[in-house]
């Protein structure tokens, strides 16, 4: 026979849902997903979750400081001033300093030495993070996040400006271009380069994108050289003609204000 007593959750099962509750709110406050094992209690659930309540609170509630600072205000030579004999062990001091301090971030393979100490000694001793140290909290960063100087980007920014020159529905509007642009042995005003883009996309009254296939990037003193493979088909406005282009194509670039930029591109079809 069932009784009123049967009616109310155990203190053991009023708990659970109680930490249950507590996952579901550190995941909407703190963006944090928690994970526990069934073979804790719920006593030493609740216990945990105090814990991590704790150091949520106080991470949010810390200020920020320059990493620079987090890490002691290490003595460090100018990357511009520092020896190629000191680069090596300089860049090794530093590297145990953030270790030490919880703080991680990866060398990228395509940087070379000499990069990445000014990278450290600038970009990175100047980055704020938040001032709170616990044996369990590493400070995570991406390199990417500070400098698009990658092959990515180098990759990302060439077929986004080939991409805008067949894409016929939008306006041309030269975003990734240089100012002046490369056309052939000389330098001439991005302005001219825009004509001769729109004068090409007025040849044709529609451009199917057919494929793009990123190959290599390489730099050749300050300018980066990245070759693709790329097939399109053009249906000519004068007669309705269609003109298939496919094989592959070659984008200058240049480190213009933190970016790289398109300089130039020879590509089936069209050149500048």
């Amino acid at each position: 026979m069932k009784t009123p007593k049967d009616d109310f959750l155990s203190p053991e099962e009023i708990l659970n849902l109680e930490n249950e509750m507590r996952s579901l709110n550190l995941e909407i406050n703190y963006g944090a997903k928690s994970f526990t094992s069934d073979k804790l209690t719920p006593d030493q659930k609740k216990k945990w979750f105090d814990l991590v309540e704790k150091r949520e609170e106080e991470y949010q509630a810390a200020d920020t400081i320059a990493i620079y600072e987090f890490i002691g205000k290490p003595e460090f030579v100018a990357a511009a001033d520092i020896s190629t004999d000191d680069l090596d062990n300089a860049i090794q001091e530093i590297e145990i300093l953030l270790e030490e301090n919880k703080i991680v971030i990866e060398k990228p393979e395509f940087l070379h030495a000499p990069t990445w100490y000014e990278f450290l000694t600038t970009d990175l001793f100047e980055h704020q993070i938040t001032n709170y140290r616990a044996s369990t909290i590493f400070h995570a960063l991406d390199y990417d996040n500070f400098r698009h100087d990658g092959p990515d980007f180098v990759a990302m920014h060439a077929q986004d400006a080939i991409e805008d020159i067949i894409d016929l529905k939008n306006d041309y509007e030269g975003i990734w271009l240089t100012d002046p642009c490369r056309s052939g042995e000389k330098m001439v005003a991005q302005s001219a380069i825009m004509k001769k883009v729109q004068a090409f996309r007025l040849n044709y009254k529609e451009i199917i994108p057919l494929g793009f296939s990123a190959m290599d990037a390489r730099k050749v003193g300050p300018s980066m050289f990245f070759t693709f493979g790329v097939a399109w088909d053009g249906i000519l406005a004068k007669n309705g003609e269609t003109m298939h282009q496919e094989g592959l194509g070659i984008c200058q670039l240049a480190w213009e204000e933190g970016e790289w930029m398109v300089q130039g591109i020879e590509m089936p079809g069209f050149a500048f």
